[in-house]
């Protein structure tokens, strides 16, 4: 799905349940490597077997303001992948929320190298 890049899974999960108690979906974290960066992003799929009327439409990807993190997203991304059947997926950008280098400090790390970001105003 992401070409060359390797994907890892991570340990935690998070499970959503509807307030009715009917419908679950897992949000499930995941890593891949860009670079040499670690990038975190989640992916939700709809529940197998649920009858909404729709197929499968696709993926959606819900792409963040600046300095937000995939985790501000939890509340939307279920909504999504139930009313659309489609997966959704929430991206933390390069040194946002789990996107973060290794060993941070003034930002100009090896690790931390192509990661400044500038606004010419």
């Amino acid at each position: 799905m992401f070409g060359p890049f390797e994907v890892i899974p991570i340990m935690m999960t998070y499970l959503l349940v509807a307030p009715n108690g009917l419908a679950a979906l897992q949000i499930v974290p995941k890593t891949w490597q860009y670079k040499n960066h670690p990038v975190g992003y989640e992916v939700i799929n709809p529940i197998e077997g649920m009858d909404n009327g729709s197929d499968n439409r696709g993926p959606i990807l819900l792409l963040n303001g600046f300095g937000v993190g995939s985790f501000h997203q939890h509340r939307l991304m279920p909504m999504l992948a139930r009313d659309t059947n489609s997966i959704v997926y929430g991206i933390d950008y390069l040194g946002q929320g789990r996107s973060w280098p290794k060993d941070c400090d003034d930002g100009m790390g090896e690790n931390e190298r192509g990661l400044i970001y500038s606004a010419d105003t």
